[in-house]
């Protein structure tokens, strides 16, 4: 996922909503929100980190089963997933 893309969904926010809209949203709704942008940046950098040390193949490791899931201490420490889950 790119940065554009990232930027693109955050801007969106005030856009779609519009000024007036966004300032009566409930705390809820954008705590939401900004927990699902931070999911996006996660997985992508995750996926940029597994990219640069197994490549292409090794991120398509994560769909193989569920037990090559990563949890959440490997999303944020892909070596650890890394470690966990080698090339069969």
């Amino acid at each position: 996922m790119s940065d554009e893309f990232l930027e693109a969904v955050g801007s969106t926010r005030v856009g779609y909503l519009g000024a007036n809209r966004q300032q009566t949203l409930s705390l809820g709704l954008n705590t939401t929100f900004e927990a699902k942008l931070r999911q996006y940046r996660v997985g992508k950098a995750f996926c940029d980190r597994v990219a640069d040390e197994a490549g292409p193949d090794g991120v398509r490791l994560v769909w193989r089963s569920p037990e090559d899931l990563p949890d959440l201490a490997e999303l944020e420490a892909p070596e650890r997933w890394l470690d966990r889950v080698p090339a069969r």
